[in-house]
């Protein structure tokens, strides 16, 4: 299937402007990105209580680096479309006159057509067009408005539809463990054992740090028959790789009812159906089960909160895996974990990211 991508850039001001030339022809659902939106963002980082913010954003001032804000719609490649999206650069060009104190309607030498105007499209048009006055587009120009530069295209929904798989490899997240999306081969060496990840609505696909810091310690402590259970398990690929390498009973729970569907889904496709169960339940209202290892992939806040009922589901000597925590807060977290009873045998840290295996006294 065909769409007409258009883009119109300017100051924060004209997009808003431009958002509600948008709705007034019924294009609901335009994309706004906005630099101001970063800088405020910026300034005020501390107050937000942000766990983690990519300073790349502080040298480009948005996500696509543009200097302007820009606001993005999608309509279909028809002749009603292109009707549409003429209609809406003729009121974006308005604007940029009005902006620019030329009044509209203003005689123009040559008959040209008004700045702005050449996002407008005509049927059979190829696409790849861009505006007449697009050249620089995103480049801050014009006067309160922003430059209200306009630019269409036309492309089809196989430009993106599986696009994103690209992004998602096969990964070995421990010296064993490699985890990997269906439709990805995988040369499967010798002890490998690979689980098969799809992403989706939940957490964990193996591809962030926190989740291998779990995975390598869970090839440590996991022994054969053990019991483990894991708390908040998004995807349940903590669960599947315990139950891979050898847990004969594992307990996954998450407070996401959309979480637990897909971890149930997960389960079934790497045939650990028999050793993992997956529930809807929150650790705060008493879950019975009483294990050898927790796993808990969460926030240092919730691991200081929850730490005191999980040593309940332990058994004497067992062992705590947390991460989910940034660096910098891990000595809070360690002073939790030290609080509550646990003796800390090892801190692993990747990049901004920390995980420690702690073990109750036997």
């Amino acid at each position: 299937m065909e769409y007409i991508e258009a883009k119109v850039y300017g100051s924060s001001e004209g997009i808003a402007l431009a958002a509600e030339v948008f709705a007034g022809h019924g294009i609901v659902g335009a994309a706004i990105e906005d630099p101001a939106d970063v800088a405020d963002l910026l300034a005020h980082k501390n107050e937000y209580s942000w766990d983690y913010f990519d300073e790349a954003l502080s040298a480009s001032g948005s996500a696509s680096g543009k200097k302007e804000a820009v606001a993005s719609f999608y309509i279909e490649h028809s002749a009603a479309g292109a009707a549409l999206l003429e209609a809406v650069s003729a009121e974006i060009a308005r604007l940029k006159a009005e902006d620019a104190g030329t009044p509209e309607g203003g005689s123009r030498k040559g008959g040209e057509k008004p700045e702005g105007r050449g996002g407008g499209m005509t049927e059979g048009s190829e696409g790849g067009g861009t505006p007449e006055s697009g050249e620089g587009a995103g480049t801050p120009e014009g006067g309160r408005f922003g430059s209200l530069a306009m630019e269409s295209r036309v492309c089809s929904d196989s430009e993106w539809k599986d696009n994103w798989k690209e992004f998602f490899k096969p990964k070995r997240i421990g010296r064993r463990l490699v985890v990997k999306p269906h439709w990805e081969p995988w040369d499967r060496k010798e002890g490998d054992i690979v689980i098969e990840i799809d992403p989706g609505m939940a957490f964990g696909t193996g591809r962030h740090e926190t989740t291998e810091l779990c995975a390598r310690f869970l090839e440590e402590a996991v022994a054969p028959g053990c019991k483990v259970f894991d708390v908040g398990c998004g995807s349940g690929i903590l669960s599947i790789a315990a139950a891979l390498l050898g847990a004969g009973d594992v307990l996954a729970c998450d407070i996401d009812e959309d979480a637990v569907a897909v971890a149930r889904g997960n389960i079934a496709a790497n045939g650990c159906e028999g050793r993992v169960r997956a529930i809807n339940a929150d650790l705060n209202k008493g879950i019975q089960f009483e294990a050898d290892i927790a796993v808990a992939n969460l926030t240092a806040e919730l691991i200081a909160a929850l730490v005191g009922m999980l040593k309940n589901s332990l058994k004497p000597g067992g062992a705590f895996i947390a991460s989910g925590v940034l660096a910098e807060k891990g000595g809070y977290t360690a002073e939790a974990l030290s609080a509550a009873g646990f003796e800390i045998e090892r801190r692993a840290a990747d990049g901004e990211w920390c995980a420690f295996l702690a073990r109750l006294p036997k």
